[in-house]
């Protein structure tokens, strides 16, 4: 969905500098060029996700590591609650 809506702003970009511009090279090598920055920036968040994503479930091993706190595997909402 993400690419999807930065697909979209790439467009509105596009749009945006050829408004009032003819379709001339420079003007379509900057669109494109625009467009495959921004999309690879898009593609590169995606990754970083996904490794973020990686690192936080390979912690879930550390559970009964003393140098983490209890709050880090608790949240402050079910502190309440029995245990």
């Amino acid at each position: 969905m993400s690419a999807t809506y930065q697909s979209g702003v790439v467009a509105c970009a596009a749009l945006r500098n050829f408004h009032g511009q003819d379709f001339r090279a420079e003007n379509m090598f900057a669109a494109l060029k625009f467009g495959d920055v921004h999309m690879l920036v898009t593609l590169i968040e995606a990754i970083d996700d996904l490794a973020f994503l990686a690192g936080a479930t390979a912690t879930r091993g550390l559970r009964d590591v003393d140098a983490l706190t209890h709050r880090l595997y608790n949240p402050v909402w079910s502190l309440g609650q029995a245990q």
